[in-house]
């Protein structure tokens, strides 16, 4: 009956969400209310809905139960599968997986998957739920609800105070603002821009002015790079 009648009898009482099976209700207020977590770390006193939850936290958060170190630069893991694949890549620089249409290499299965999905297929599985906005990576996502929706900005600026809600953001403004970074340069008249969206608006508005001036025509600036 709940498969075909698509049944929900199990409401959850703080958010309107309806589930068909009480396991999947009992989930729910776990994960999305925080309401009856009973694993909490004793370190940090962050609790969770369930064990392994608690054991990954504390493998990753506090280094405990690591077993499997890096002879060479000391790093843990908590599975020699892990241990493994990070000698590999990092250490002996290992890339055997390989991208036949655009022939970059990849030193993990995962990372050679997820460059194809999102480059070449162009795959966005991950869709914000407020404007439906989809994402090829879910850290993309995440930073996309907390700056456009949540409006955090967690990224203050040790000069000015300034917060930012990405990081690049912040590093930008420091380059630009605080140590007056210029690297992008107009190849026309040698003007050199903080953002490279300044430079292209110089480009498309001035650069006429000095193709009229100088004789630079439409050609110079294509091979350039640039578009009039």
């Amino acid at each position: 009956m709940v498969i075909h009648e698509r049944s929900k009898p199990f409401e959850c009482d703080i958010c309107p969400k309806s589930f068909g099976y009480q396991n999947l209700l009992k989930s729910h207020r776990l994960t999305a209310h925080n309401l009856g977590i009973p694993f909490e770390c004793e370190i940090c006193s962050k609790s969770f809905g369930h064990q392994y939850l608690l054991k990954s936290h504390r493998v990753t958060a506090h280094n405990l139960g690591i077993p499997f170190e890096c002879e060479i630069c000391r790093k843990s893991f908590g599975q020699k599968s892990d241990l493994k694949v990070h000698i590999s890549s990092v250490h002996l620089r290992a890339k055997p997986f390989k991208c036949d249409i655009c022939q970059k290499f990849f030193g993990r299965k995962s990372g050679f998957e997820s460059h194809r999905n999102i480059v070449h297929l162009r795959s966005k599985p991950f869709k914000c739920d407020i404007c439906q906005k989809s994402f090829g990576r879910k850290h993309h996502l995440k930073s996309h609800i907390n700056t456009v929706h949540s409006q955090m900005k967690s990224f203050e600026c040790s000069i000015c105070h300034k917060s930012f809600g990405q990081k690049n953001h912040l590093k930008v403004h420091i380059m630009t603002i605080h140590e007056h970074s210029k690297p992008f340069e107009c190849e026309i008249c040698q003007k050199s821009f903080g953002l490279k969206s300044n430079l292209n608006r110089h480009i498309e508005t001035e650069c006429e002015i000095y193709s009229m001036t100088f004789g630079l025509n439409e050609d110079f600036c294509n091979q350039s790079g640039y578009a009039m």
